[in-house]
């Protein structure tokens, strides 16, 4: 990550955002972020030319935080190399999904910014860990035993999915390794997974009209995979009954009798367990012996409900290159409020 002169002016203003690929929240970086969660806009009403520049402009002008001068710390749903940036599966017209594509240096021109520090959200989510683990929000989930000093991943699931890992040097210090996790490829634990697999892949390839090789985590455990996952267990079960239209109202119809009950259930679990199949790879391919780190609302939300973890352990200990060696790993649920913004606000003092 390049070290860049950090402002010396100590009444400069500090703006620190998180933009996901359905909302995007602003504050002022000393606001306080451990108690409430903070407003924010849906990304779906910035479908223009310029998409990130209608979308900053407004939050700064919701949060009056004056832009003249101010450096901006950002996270954003994807890997950020050179100047340009690009996020894929984000709102376009029509409500369709496509990429958006900018400059950093003309957004801050644009903007009118001091500096901007973009950095892919589980980069943000790591930098918000020390903190978030001397609060009480987080919940230890796993029986494995506690390291320090050894590498750590992070598997986060909102509206996307992003997965990371962490290297942790002699003196303590995290160095980030940026990469796309989420989109690891999923491979089927069970006869009833693979059946599972089979009908999502049909139904991606109806919707994308054309075939996938393979189906990522993305593809499952994302809000919109989710809603596909539930379809797809439909066909699994032989059984029609309501859609749900947003992926947190799964959780809602798992609570009612019946077939939609029924169905909206097994899909929690499901979930859960691919959930912990990609947790596993994602720990094997880093050796995180310092643990994984669970986050996101549907994360929190489907963990939670029924055999929500004992699915999401049976997966995740399945394999590795010995015996104990995955049930040796500490998993942690970030309960956090704003644990995105929460790493922003501690990533100042870092670069």
């Amino acid at each position: 990550m390049p070290k860049r002169a950090k402002p010396t002016d100590a009444s400069a203003n500090i703006a620190i955002c998180d933009i996901g690929r359905t909302s995007a929240r602003m504050c002022r970086r000393d606001d306080p972020l451990d108690e409430a969660r903070i407003d924010g806009l849906p990304t779906s009403d910035f479908t223009g030319p310029s998409p990130m520049l209608d979308l900053l402009s407004a939050l700064f002008d919701r949060t009056k935080i004056p832009r003249e001068g101010a450096t901006l710390y950002l996270s954003v749903p994807a890997s950020v190399a050179g100047d340009t940036a690009v996020f894929p599966q984000m709102p376009a017209p029509g409500g369709a999904e496509g990429e958006w594509r900018f400059s950093i240096k003309k957004l801050k021109d644009e903007l009118g910014l001091g500096d901007i520090f973009p950095v892919n959200d589980v980069v943000a989510l790591g930098m918000a860990l020390p903190e978030v683990l001397r609060t009480d929000h987080y919940e230890l989930i796993g029986p494995g035993i506690q390291r320090t000093n050894y590498p750590f991943v992070i598997l986060a699931a909102r509206s996307g999915v992003g997965g990371g890992g962490f290297v942790v040097d002699r003196t303590g210090g995290m160095i980030p390794i940026q990469g796309e996790g989420g989109h690891l490829g999923l491979t089927p634990s069970s006869d009833p997974e693979h059946q599972v697999l089979h009908h999502l892949r049909d139904i991606y390839r109806k919707q994308r009209r054309r075939d996938l090789l393979s189906i990522t985590g993305h593809d499952v455990l994302s809000g919109p995979g989710s809603l596909a996952l539930y379809e797809a267990v439909m066909r699994y079960r032989e059984v029609e009954v309501e859609a749900p239209r947003e992926a947190r109202d799964i959780s809602r119809m798992a609570k009612s009798g019946g077939p939609e009950g029924e169905i909206a259930r097994l899909t929690i679990e499901m979930w859960c367990r691919f959930f912990g199949s990609l947790a596993r790879n994602l720990t094997l391919a880093y050796g995180a012996f310092g643990g994984v780190y669970l986050a996101g609302p549907l994360a929190n939300d489907f963990l939670s409900r029924g055999s929500g973890w004992e699915a999401f352990h049976q997966n995740f200990e399945i394999g590795g290159p010995s015996p104990g060696y995955l049930s040796s790993i500490p998993r942690v649920l970030i309960t956090h409020p704003n644990p995105y913004l929460r790493g922003l606000a501690r990533l100042g003092s870092v670069i």
